[in-house]
């Protein structure tokens, strides 16, 4: 019987494989039969169900294979033409394991022997061909890892073509594809290769120049006194911050292919306030203060009585207020929510709110009136003339310092609405995350929509910012231009683009800031050959467990906030690796890992507290607490702080401290070595 079926295969392998008719039972036997000689689908996976789907014009075959008892399960979706496009496997067994004995090299080769066989098309072709992208590799949570692999045709990255591949390892260390997704595109076709143009480095930097603009960044001190949350800086960019593509035939600008827009709008709106009974003899008196402060702020019809004197501002027709929030903002201003809605059957209303509650001003406003609309495909020149008129009326009693303070920037018309953007400038120059928009109903001749966005002050000269050929030369190095096949016009064309997008740099030093930190690091290093620490460090930097800069300084003192980021980044999860220095430990102080009084980032540390800060992390420190229960056999246990047998008996019971020579050396300041070494046995043991 295996071998028929085996004919059988092989027989429909060498047929084309152009499905016609896609909703016949016979098309679904093709693509089933395709499938199954790609991949092998266990024995005891013998209930199976199938559907058919279609997304943009492009039919997926569905196949599903379980077990009765459903612990396991293989999913399979396949298009029309047999190519494999999601794989998942699942299974209610999975390891709670953090390491293995298995190797990155040995995954790696296993995902591609599996891509190999589920998508041999891929393999056809020399010049057209799957490479495995390093800096994808990534360990998650039980023992499994992602992979990425990218199209390349010629050499030349094929935009938005690649294969995502998850390996999986057992609680015995044996290998197998968690899930495969495939978003490669067999059906477009690739354009003939012209002579290339030889100035595309500096026909892209005319078709895409660099400005200099401010905006804001978070401020990691701003809990001091005084200080801002968010502070405003000057920087450099690519303009409007779109780093497209151009032909590197003609040097012009290519646009790309459009997939389906999906429009998301979201809006909240704050719970009502409860009301605030009294009680003087149990305030204190900042919470009097406070108390007093509110009640000099208007009241909700007071706000409502100015808002509506504003000019082209409506209320939607019966609308009723649902929710109303009172709250203090980054720069200690108190600040109304108000939410109103008409919920009737036949309509719906409303209309959303913010004001600054001590004067009334305007901060945002969002309508919608419920009475039906007329369909407006166009708008006139003129009404799109008298929408800005009015609406810079608007503006101009709404918030007349301010507005005067930004220049207008562009406008979108659509469906009877035209919308408004004014930047603020600063010196001349235009500020990205601050400034005011409008919309205008041009049928009703109201404002529906405002935010005003004016919160920084003290924003850095843009006299003392670096040149900017200097600044387009600094991105560049950072960024540099490359070649890639873009979709374009329905074929792929082989264009030039900037390698990384979003570069963003100083305004003043010319730095890269937002410099992508690199969550999947391989934390390779050059001095740990020959080291007792290199196998056990080699094996946590293939998990992206490690230290940045190349060397591990094996032998030197680690500071308490390394050790606090390494060890936290082990055992609570890897992005603890790139928390700032104040979020790092605002976390791990909300943790009980340390307290506000043993912070010291900079200070080295004792073996003793090491232990004390792993004991905390595993959630054992009642434990490690217990009074005359613990006896551990070092020479040199005595040394050990009061209190502190109690973590080191539980680490050496676990394996994770062993001692060197018979002695624990617990006020010895903790080495890199050391450090490394003990979360690799705490994981192992896990």
């Amino acid at each position: 019987m295996k071998k028929i079926v085996a004919i059988v295969l092989v027989l429909l392998m060498l047929v084309p494989t152009a499905y016609a008719d896609t909703t016949a039972s016979g098309e679904l036997e093709k693509v089933l039969v395709s499938v199954k000689s790609k991949i092998e689908i266990p024995t005891e996976l013998n209930i199976f169900e199938s559907h058919i789907s279609e997304y943009r014009e492009q039919v997926y075959y569905n196949f599903d294979w379980h077990s009765p008892d459903y612990e396991k399960s293989v999913s399979i979706s396949a298009d029309e033409e047999g190519h494999i496009r999601d794989y998942y496997v699942y299974t209610q067994k999975r390891t709670e394991k953090k390491l293995s004995g298995i190797s990155k090299k040995e995954i790696i080769s296993f995902a591609e022997e599996f891509l190999k066989k589920a998508l041999p098309e891929m393999y056809a072709d020399p010049t057209d061909v799957l490479v495995f992208d390093e800096k994808s590799y990534s360990a998650g949570s039980f023992l499994r890892y992602s992979l990425t692999y990218k199209r390349y045709k010629n050499d030349i990255f094929v935009k938005d073509n690649f294969v995502n591949v998850t390996v999986g390892i057992t609680e015995d260390d044996a290998l197998y594809i968690s899930n495969m997704s495939s978003n490669i595109d067999y059906k477009t076709p690739f354009a003939e290769r012209d002579e290339e143009i030889t100035d595309y480095v500096q026909k892209y930097k005319e078709a895409f120049p660099g400005e200099m603009v401010y905006r804001n960044e978070y401020n990691p001190e701003w809990k001091e006194k005084g200080k801002m949350k968010y502070s405003g800086a000057l920087i450099y960019r690519i303009k409007d911050g779109n780093a497209g593509f151009i032909s590197l035939e003609t040097g012009e600008i290519v646009t790309e292919d459009e997939n389906d827009d999906i429009i998301y709008r979201g809006e909240s709106a704050g719970a009502m306030t409860d009301s605030v009974n009294k009680n003087e003899s149990a305030l204190t008196p900042e919470e009097l203060k406070e108390i007093s402060a509110v009640e000099g702020l208007l009241s909700v019809a007071e706000i409502e009585a100015k808002v509506k004197k504003l000019p082209y501002i409506k209320f939607p027709k019966d609308i009723v207020l649902k929710s109303s929030n009172l709250s203090k903002n980054d720069e200690g201003k108190y600040i109304y929510s108000l939410g109103y809605s008409n919920e009737k059957e036949a309509s719906y209303g409303y209309l959303h709110m913010s004001v600054y509650a001590e004067d009334g001003k305007l901060i945002s406003f969002n309508m919608n009136d419920s009475k039906d609309r007329k369909e407006i495909e166009t708008i006139t020149d003129y009404q799109k003339t008298l929408a800005k008129e009015n609406a810079e009326k608007f503006l101009t009693a709404v918030a007349e310092t301010e507005f005067s303070e930004t220049n207008f920037e562009k406008s979108e018309d659509r469906d009877g609405f035209v919308s408004l953007y004014y930047p603020r400038i600063i010196e001349g120059v235009k500020h990205i995350s601050e400034g005011i928009r409008v919309a205008y109903d041009t049928e009703n001749g109201t404002v529906t929509n405002y935010s005003l966005n004016f919160t920084q002050t003290g924003f850095p000269s843009p006299h003392y910012a670096i040149r900017y050929d200097e600044a387009y030369t600094r991105l560049l190095e950072y960024s540099p231009i490359i070649k890639m096949y873009v979709k374009s016009g329905g074929k792929y064309v082989l264009c030039a683009t900037l390698e990384k997008k979003g570069v963003i740099l100083d305004g003043l030093t010319g730095d890269v800031k937002d410099a992508y930190k690199e969550q999947n690091q391989s934390f390779s290093y050059d001095d740990i050959s020959g080291h007792w620490v290199e196998e056990a460090a080699t094996k946590l930097s293939e998990v992206q467990l490690g230290f940045d800069g190349g060397k591990l300084k094996p032998d030197q003192k680690i500071t308490q906030e390394e050790l606090l980021r390494f060890i936290a980044s082990g055992i609570y999860g890897k992005y603890y690796h790139t928390y700032e220095t104040e979020d790092l430990y605002e976390n791990l102080i909300r943790e009980k890992v340390i307290s506000e009084e043993e912070k010291n980032p900079s200070a080295n540390i004792t073996r003793e507290d090491a232990f004390v800060f792993i004991i905390r992390m595993a959630g054992l420190e009642k434990v490690a607490k217990l009074e005359n229960i613990y006896k551990v056999n070092y020479a040199d246990s005595h040394l050990l702080s009061e209190g502190k047998i109690g973590y080191c008996a539980i680490l050496s019971g676990l394996g994770v401290v062993c001692g060197d020579g018979g002695c624990l050396r617990p006020q010895d300041n903790t080495t890199y070595a050391e450090t490394v070494i003990m979360l690799y046995r705490y994981l192992l043991t896990l």
